[in-house]
C-alpha cells in the first residue's frame, strides 16, 4: 500500500473489588498473612510480601487479557522481567506483582522483585502450576498489573518540541507493538491513535512486541478530525505515506517536528484523509511485491527522518 511503483487500491471504572470478596480461596495463591507459609517457601520472601486490600485475584488479572476488562479497570497485565523492569524504570504506576518463587531462577529477576518490593508494591506468591495458568508465554515468573495511561489527544499541547506518529485505524496489536519499539527507536515522542476501531495498545502482544518500549511513549487518542485541527494549532506538519504518492521517501526533507501519519493495513489512507495532511510520500518498490507490512513501512521511513536529523549517527 506504500509502493510507488505498483500502488494498490485503498488497500494501502470499576473499582476493583476488594481482597475479602476477590481473594482466591486456592491453596495455589501464597499471601503474607499469619497462616504459615508452606515449607518450601523462602521466610525472607515471606517477611518482605506485602498485600493489599484491593488487589485483584488471579481469575481477575486473567481478564485483563480482555479489551473491555482493561477499559473498564484502566489496568493492564504484563510478564517477563525484562517488561516489568521498563515499567518500573520508567516511574510506570505498578499496581500488584505476582511470581513464582519455583520458577523466579534468573539473578535479574530476582533483582527486579526486590525493586519491587522497595517501591511498596503489593507482591504475591503463587505456585509454579497456578503461575502457568496466568501466564501468555514462558515469563520466568514474574507479572505484574499497571495502570494504563491513555491521553485524549484534545488534552494536549501541540508543541513544536515534539514529533509523533499517527496511526490511524491500525488494527493488528502485533504491528502496533513493532511500531512502538520502533518510534523509540527513533526518538519520537509518542504514538496517537486515530479512530475507534484501532487496537489497544496494552493488548497483550502489542505490549510484548514493544518489548517494553510503550513506557517511554505518550499514548493519546483521537478522531481523525480532532487530530487534523490539533496539528492546525499547533502548525504541526504531517507527512503520510501511501502508495498513491508521487515523491519518493527519501527525496523529502522532513522538518523536525513532522508528524509520520499512516493508514491501516487494509485500507490505507482515504482520499481525504491524504488531502488534509501537508505531504505525501511513498515507498518505490521493485519485484513482485506490492506493499509492505505496515510496521516495517512505518520503520524505513522513520529512520529516513532520523537520519536526516541524525546524519552522524
Amino acid at each position: 500500500m506504500y509502493s510507488q511503483a505498483k500502488p494498490s487500491s485503498p488497500k494501502c471504572g470499576k473499582k476493583p473489588p476488594s481482597a475479602s470478596s476477590s481473594k482466591p480461596k486456592s491453596s495455589n495463591v501464597r499471601q503474607s498473612s499469619s497462616a504459615m507459609p508452606p515449607s518450601n517457601y523462602n521466610r525472607q520472601n515471606n517477611e518482605a510480601e506485602i498485600m493489599s486490600k484491593t488487589l485483584l485475584s488471579l481469575k481477575q488479572i486473567r481478564k485483563l487479557q480482555q479489551k473491555r476488562t482493561r477499559a473498564q479497570l484502566g489496568l493492564a497485565y504484563i510478564e517477563g522481567n525484562r517488561i516489568v523492569t521498563q515499567a518500573l524504570q520508567s516511574g510506570a504506576s505498578i499496581q500488584q506483582c505476582v511470581y513464582a518463587p519455583e520458577l523466579l531462577v534468573s539473578p535479574r529477576s530476582q533483582q527486579t522483585l526486590l525493586d519491587l518490593k522497595k517501591r511498596n508494591v503489593p507482591v504475591t506468591a503463587v505456585s509454579p502450576q497456578a503461575f502457568q495458568k496466568l501466564a501468555i508465554k514462558d515469563s520466568a515468573g514474574l507479572a505484574a498489573v499497571i495502570k494504563t495511561r491513555l491521553e485524549k489527544l484534545t488534552n494536549i499541547k501541540p508543541e513544536t518540541g515534539t514529533n509523533w506518529v499517527a496511526l490511524d485505524q491500525i488494527a493488528n496489536p502485533g504491528n502496533l507493538g513493532t511500531i512502538m519499539r520502533t518510534s523509540d527507536a527513533t526518538n519520537r515522542h509518542g504514538i496517537i491513535l486515530l479512530g475507534e476501531g484501532t487496537t489497544d495498545p496494552y493488548h497483550p502482544t502489542a505490549i510484548a512486541a514493544s518489548v517494553g518500549s510503550l513506557f517511554a511513549l505518550r499514548l493519546a487518542t483521537a478522531t481523525f478530525a480532532e487530530f487534523i485541527d490539533w496539528k492546525t494549532r499547533g502548525n504541526l506538519p504531517v507527512v503520510a505515506a501511501t502508495g498513491e504518492a508521487a515523491q519518493p521517501y527519501r527525496s523529502y526533507h522532513y522538518p523536525k517536528n513532522t508528524i509520520l501519519l499512516m493508514g491501516s493495513e487494509q485500507k490505507g489512507l482515504s482520499t481525504a484523509q491524504q488531502a488534509a495532511c501537508d505531504a505525501t510520500v511513498s515507498i518505490p518498490m521493485s519485484g513482485t511485491a506490492d506493499s509492505l507490512n505496515l510496521a516495517v513501512a512505518t520503520a524505513v521511513i522513520l529512520y529516513e527522518i532520523y537520519h536526516q536529523h541524525n546524519p552522524s549517527s
